[in-house]
C-alpha cells in the first residue's frame, strides 16, 4: 500500500466520523487478502469511469477511480476460491451534472449520460469454498 492509498482511508475515515455513519468501517487491502474475519463480509463496488474521471484524485478518495469493473470484479471473487458467488443489490450512484461538467463538456456530458456507464454499488454474497471439496 502506498502513501496515497493511506491518505484516502484517513480521509474517507474522517470523513465517515463527521457524517455520524455507524454501519460504515473503511479498510486497506487487496481483494484476496481482506483483513477480515473469515466468511463475513459485506461488499461493495463501483462500475467503470471514463478516464477523465478515473484519473481524478476527489474521486480516488472517495473510493471510486480505483474501483474496478464489475465483471472484473466478480471474477476475481470467483477466481479467489469462492463459490455461489451471487450479486444481492445493484444501485446506480448518481452523480450531479454540476459535478461531471468539472470533468466533461455539454456533449461529452450527453454522451456519458447515454452510455449506460456510470457508477455502480453492488452487494455481493459469497461462500467460502468447502477444503473437502
Amino acid at each position: 500500500m502506498n502513501t496515497e492509498d493511506l491518505k484516502g482511508i484517513e480521509k474517507a475515515r474522517r470523513n465517515n466520523r463527521e457524517l455520524g455513519y455507524k454501519n460504515v468501517e473503511f479498510l486497506l487491502g487487496e481483494i484476496e487478502e481482506l483483513p477480515l474475519p473469515d466468511n463475513t463480509a459485506d461488499v461493495v463496488i463501483k462500475g467503470n469511469l471514463p478516464e477523465k474521471l478515473h484519473k481524478d484524485a476527489e474521486m480516488y478518495v472517495g473510493c471510486v477511480a480505483g474501483a474496478l469493473e464489475k465483471e472484473t470484479y466478480l471474477n476475481v471473487i470467483c477466481n479467489s476460491g469462492l463459490v455461489n458467488v451471487t450479486v444481492q443489490k445493484e444501485k446506480q450512484i448518481a452523480i450531479p451534472d454540476k459535478t461531471l461538467l468539472n470533468y466533461f463538456g455539454q456533449e461529452e456530458l450527453e454522451d456519458y449520460k447515454k452510455s449506460g456507464n456510470g457508477i455502480f454499488s453492488i452487494t455481493v454474497y459469497a461462500e467460502k469454498k468447502d477444503k473437502n471439496s
